[in-house]
């Protein structure tokens, strides 16, 4: 009887301890997945000008901090969260844009070492508004506010060619080095994007509850070996 609870126990464990994989989607164009700004937060307006420069989105116990920019001065500026009936012209922009959307005077910074700091080091990307022919540039970098690096960094330089209005695009980090994102337009292109959202890449069991789990179920062996001597 008592080994037959310890299986269950053990069982149980693996269910609570060991979660199933799971992304996490985060909407930039949903106020309600907005959870804190600067300056002003309750958001004044959303969507809409936020009167904000910086914004955390949150989904779950994850967060990214997305921050605008101007590309000249590197001076920070009021981000817009656009929220078009058409569903490619949705996502987070510039304020002071004509369209409420990232041209190459602009860029927005995504802050990811809240997700590194739970472990998650890749990601999908989606960008929208995009028309054929428009191009973007999203570069790769440690602190934000610093200007939109040229060069390798500059991981991923697209044009959209299709028609969908929408471009995914993988992403992924290792550290403090290299875990802020600049999405902008192509410099010197009449182009501009939204950044429409961002999916993590599935979590996996923390070494913390493998372990556990390892002991419970080496546990449970040793009493079976005990059972059948």
């Amino acid at each position: 009887m008592r080994l037959k609870i310890a299986a269950v126990l053990v069982i149980g464990a693996a269910f609570v301890l060991i979660p199933s994989a799971k992304a996490d989607t985060f909407n930039f164009n949903s106020c309600s997945h907005i959870t804190a700004g600067t300056p002003t937060f309750p958001l004044t307006t959303c969507p809409g000008d936020t009167d904000d420069k910086s914004l955390t989105y949150t989904v779950g116990s994850n967060s990214i901090v997305a921050k605008g920019f101007n590309s000249t001065t590197n001076l920070a500026t009021d981000l817009y969260v656009k929220n078009d009936s058409d569903p490619t012209e949705r996502g987070l922009g510039i304020t002071n844009e004509g369209e409420h959307e990232i041209s190459s005077a602009y860029y927005i910074n995504l802050d990811f070492s809240n997700l590194f700091a739970h472990g998650i080091t890749s990601g999908t990307l989606v960008l929208g508004s995009l028309q054929a022919g428009e191009r973007f540039r999203v570069c790769q970098g440690s602190s934000a506010g610093t200007g939109a690096p040229d060069g390798p960094s500059c991981g991923v330089t697209g044009t959209e060619s299709g028609s969908t209005g929408l471009q995914s695009i993988a992403l992924s980090w290792t550290g403090s080095t290299n875990d802020v994102f600049f999405i902008t337009s192509k410099n010197s292109d009449s182009g501009n994007v939204l950044i429409e959202s961002f999916t993590t890449a599935s979590t996996v069991p923390e070494p913390g509850s493998l372990a556990l789990l390892s002991s419970g179920l080496l546990g449970l062996a040793g009493l079976l070996r005990r059972k059948l001597v």
